[in-house]
């Protein structure tokens, strides 16, 4: 069975956060393709059409969120997504 590794770029959304987030999916993948990575990304700024050319990476779209749906998301749901990999 590959290992599976979260990436949690839920927040890279804007400008440089987002050039990184993208280019960071794209080179670990590339690095490790024997390893299957699931990404919590931003809906609706681009990282679903990004990671769709790669076969090792499944992209996970989180809604934006305000201060208290991210707290409940960061410690309570993200925690049990990822344990449930």
């Amino acid at each position: 069975m590959p290992k599976t590794v979260a990436v949690i770029a839920h927040q890279l959304r804007y400008a440089g956060g987002l050039v990184v987030g993208r280019s960071l999916l794209r080179c670990i993948a590339a690095e490790r393709p024997s390893t299957r990575f699931i990404a919590f990304v931003p809906s609706g700024v681009g990282y679903e059409e990004s990671v769709e050319r790669l076969p090792n990476v499944e992209a996970l779209s989180v809604e934006p969120q305000g201060i208290l749906e991210r707290l409940w998301f960061d410690h309570v749901s993200l925690p049990g997504r990822i344990r449930d990999l």
